[in-house]
């Protein structure tokens, strides 16, 4: 399936070249018809083409419009205020780049499903502050088996949550951001907490912290 794309449409670049540097492989077919204007709908007139004969030309297309679809969504999810910013969404969005082609749907249902399994192993209710975490941290660090990538901590691939449901190993920053994204479907409320190196995170209550999680850890919850 190849998708026309309107560069000015898309709020990104209205002049030239819209697509060259979204390809991986920028060919002379595209050199030479992206420099007909500015309103040139490059995926659809290569599309109709038979000029070019490389065996992924239309999937290189195609991949390029998704990552400017990407971009223009991600740069309209930033613009609202930070507490009404869907990190899980952003993070999917940034992942396109890499992975132009990602299924965005079956992300948000491995994560819902993560979370299902908590909400039905969660006790009605508890006394001891924070409880919920320690119950997210068993479902992901020990029975999915979330946990840092220590053998190749600098795989891109670390970095791009959709890797990271996928292989269920990344880096403290994507894995910090899985546990707040399971955490605000449960209801709560997850921080991000800055180490050197590294990032863990916590839940509050009255401004105190009660629990830390270290997701590269897997396993690691405690009290503060």
């Amino acid at each position: 399936m190849i998708v026309s794309c309107h560069p000015k449409r898309l709020g990104l670049l209205s002049q030239r070249r819209p697509l060259i540097r979204f390809l991986p492989t920028p060919t002379p077919w595209i050199y030479r018809h992206s420099k007909q204007g500015s309103r040139l709908e490059v995926v659809r007139v290569a599309s109709q083409s038979n000029e070019d004969s490389e065996p992924d030309f239309q999937q290189e297309l195609l991949s390029a419009t998704r990552r400017i679809q990407a971009l223009e969504a991600y740069r309209q999810l930033v613009q609202q205020s930070p507490c009404d910013i869907d990190l899980f969404q952003a993070a999917l969005l940034i992942a396109k780049h890499r992975h132009p082609l990602l299924d965005e749907a079956k992300c948000h249902n491995d994560l819902d499903e993560q979370v299902k399994a908590i909400q039905a192993s969660l006790p009605s209710s508890a006394d001891q502050p924070g409880f919920e975490l320690s119950y997210i941290t068993r479902q992901l660090g020990q029975i999915a088996n979330f946990t840092g990538n220590e053998k190749d901590y600098y795989d891109p691939d670390n970095s791009c949550l959709n890797m990271v449901l996928q292989r269920r190993t990344g880096i403290p920053i994507t894995l910090g951001l899985l546990y707040m994204a399971v955490a605000q479907r449960l209801g709560l409320s997850l921080h991000g907490l800055n180490l050197p190196g590294h990032l863990m995170v916590g839940n509050s209550t009255e401004g105190v912290t009660n629990l830390l999680v270290d997701p590269f850890d897997g396993n690691a919850c405690r009290f503060c």
